[in-house]
């Protein structure tokens, strides 16, 4: 048996679980005979009836063991690192990597000092772990950079992120900053794309789970709009601040006789549609979707929607996959430029300025004035975008 493996990856945050699926998808469309691997410790860590559901396997992978495999192999040593788990997991996976073809790193954003040094150190050590074991590596379409850490980490994490990001394949940026930080780094390797779901085909879950999920049917009423909240805009921003906005937004869109959905895209946003609903709780035109959606469950009904209200990246990409418009309060770089790649950049808002509500309200008005335009103009840059196909132009999948 030949593996696949996944790493960066996971199926909690809806984003992460549309890219794993996204790429398993891509690979057993063309493979039959190779084993996928998951590695992620948290959904390794699900009940073993969940894990069940799906037609790939889940391995833990966290700090320790890939210490372990990058400089001890995963051998009898492991036992010794301090709070070393998954000891059997890690000779097993010891063994896996002699038999793997390729492995995928599709972390969304993970490189970068803005989340400290050791996020960035792990992330060098997938690499040395494909490295060691002479194993063809890709880093599909995420953010890089930039660079500037503390202390002595920034002399050393450089020299590394120069050392290493020499060996994938391809790494593919998914933005302007992240090929300007790199650029001086490597540079035969380096590609520029776009957002691993927007190049790849509509999702089958017939590839992903063993059986039928049986997901329920979720009724869309016409003439309605769907809120996708994110925690990180509280973190980025203020949450007074933005709940004000959003109930400025929804008595706005009431007032024009709309339905609003709330719709957590990752379960760290369920309480914030919980919170967004309660100040309507009598009103039936304000929906809360209480379930958590698949991905596959999102993509279903995005479409029935006039427009979404969203601050989660992906609930965008899937969006505008089905030509749906959005309205974004955003608070990085990848949505400047995902915005502009459609011509969106009018429906930006950063949470991290001051957002003046009668500009979202005149570019609600504007939305509503002129959809067909902006649905049309969507549809054209991504069938451009699939056109391109950059992926399978560099050989992504010639496994």
């Amino acid at each position: 048996m030949r593996y696949v493996l996944i790493v960066g990856g996971e199926l909690f945050n809806k984003g992460a679980q549309a890219m794993t699926f996204a790429l398993i998808q891509e690979i057993k469309r063309r493979y039959s005979d190779k084993e996928i691997i998951l590695l992620s410790t948290d959904d390794y860590k699900r009940k073993q009836s969940e894990k069940e559901l799906y037609g790939f396997r889940i391995l833990p992978w966290n700090r320790k063991m890939v210490f372990s495999l990058a400089f001890y192999g995963g051998g009898i040593l492991c036992k010794f690192l301090p709070g070393a788990q998954y000891i059997n997991e890690t000779k097993e996976l010891r063994k896996i990597l002699k038999d793997t073809d390729v492995i995928y790193d599709i972390n969304g954003y993970a490189l970068s000092s803005q989340f400290g040094s050791q996020m960035s150190y792990l992330y060098l050590l997938n690499i040395k772990i494909a490295k060691k074991n002479n194993i063809k590596m890709y880093l599909l379409p995420q953010s890089f950079g930039p660079f500037n850490y503390d202390g002595i980490h920034n002399y050393l994490l450089n020299r590394l992120i120069k050392k290493y990001m020499k060996y994938p394949i391809k790494v593919f940026a998914r933005e302007k900053d992240g090929i300007k930080c790199l650029e001086n780094k490597i540079s035969n390797n380096l590609v520029k794309s776009y957002d691993l779901v927007l190049h790849t085909s509509e999702p089958d879950e017939k590839l992903i789970y063993k059986k039928s999920n049986n997901d329920q049917y979720i009724k869309i009423i016409d003439n309605s709009i769907a809120i996708v909240p994110n925690m990180q805009t509280i973190r980025h921003g203020s949450k007074i601040k933005l709940f004000k906005l959003y109930y400025e937004i929804i008595n706005t869109l009431l007032e024009q006789n709309m339905n609003i959905y709330l719709i957590s895209h990752s379960y760290e946003d369920t309480q914030l549609c919980k919170e967004i609903k309660e100040n309507y709780k009598s009103i039936n035109k304000v929906v809360l979707i209480d379930k958590e959606l698949s991905c596959f469950q999102y993509n279903k009904i995005v479409s029935k929607f006039n427009f979404i209200i969203s601050s989660r990246y992906h609930a965008i990409i899937h969006a505008y996959k089905k030509g749906t418009p959005a309205i974004v309060f955003g608070w990085a770089i990848k949505y400047k430029e995902l915005l502009e790649t459609f011509e969106q950049s009018k429906f930006l808002f950063d949470v991290r300025d001051s957002i003046n509500l009668e500009s979202v309200i005149d570019s609600i008005e504007d939305m509503n004035k002129n959809l067909s335009f902006y649905k049309s103009t969507i549809i054209k840059h991504y069938n451009k975008i699939r056109e391109d196909d950059i992926l399978n132009q560099h050989g992504v999948f010639n496994i």
